[in-house]
């Protein structure tokens, strides 16, 4: 069994990044030593998003 774990941040807690990073990048490593991280890749800001809106 997989498993994901999203981390959400809004634009301040992008901003105070550097506070929460060790805490972050010490789970990454217990994830990695342990043989089970598969991935950790970062979305791109939100700003940089499109919005798609259909109607019925």
């Amino acid at each position: 069994m997989k498993y994901a774990i999203l981390v959400y941040e809004t634009e301040q807690d992008l901003r105070d990044r550097a506070k929460h990073m060790p805490a972050y990048n010490a789970y990454s490593q217990a994830l990695a030593e342990a043989g089970v991280a598969a991935g950790g890749a970062a979305l791109h800001p939100s700003q940089t998003a499109t919005t798609i809106r259909l109607q019925n």
